[in-house]
C-alpha cells in the first residue's frame, strides 16, 4: 500500500501493487484456515470453517462500503496513506493486546494457576 501511495499517479504501478496485495490477502486467508485446522480439535473444525467464512464475507462487504464512504467524505487525501495509518493503528493495538496477554500469563504461571495444565 505504501508503494501505491507513492506512485498514485501511475495507473499500472498502482494496479500491480493492488494485484500483489490481493495475492497476499488470499494467501493469508488460506494460511489462517490451515492454522485453525492445526489448533482446533476435530469436532470444532466445521464451526471454525463457518466462522472464518462469515468473517471473510463480512470483511468483503464492509471493506468496499467503508472505503467508498471514506473516499466520498474525506477528499484530497491519499486513500493508500489512510490505509497505512489504519493498519499501523491496528498493529499497535494488537501489540498492546499481546503484551497484556503475555503479562497475565506470566502472573498466572507465578501463582501456579497455569491454564495449560
Amino acid at each position: 500500500f505504501l508503494l501505491a501511495a507513492v506512485f498514485d499517479q501511475y495507473y499500472w504501478i498502482v494496479f500491480a501493487c493492488m494485484l500483489l496485495a490481493g495475492m497476499v490477502i488470499g494467501s493469508c486467508f488460506s494460511l489462517g484456515l490451515g492454522f485453525m485446522t492445526d489448533l482446533l480439535p476435530r469436532h470444532l473444525l466445521p464451526a471454525g470453517n463457518i466462522l472464518s467464512g462469515i468473517a471473510f464475507s463480512l470483511g468483503s462487504i464492509m471493506g468496499p462500503v467503508l472505503g467508498g464512504v471514506f473516499i466520498e467524505k474525506i477528499q484530497y487525501t491519499s486513500f493508500f496513506i489512510a490505509v497505512m495509518i489504519i493498519m499501523g493503528i491496528l498493529a499497535m493495538l494488537y501489540m498492546v493486546y499481546m503484551k497484556n496477554q503475555f503479562a497475565s500469563r506470566k502472573i498466572e504461571s507465578r501463582l501456579g494457576h497455569d491454564k495449560t495444565t
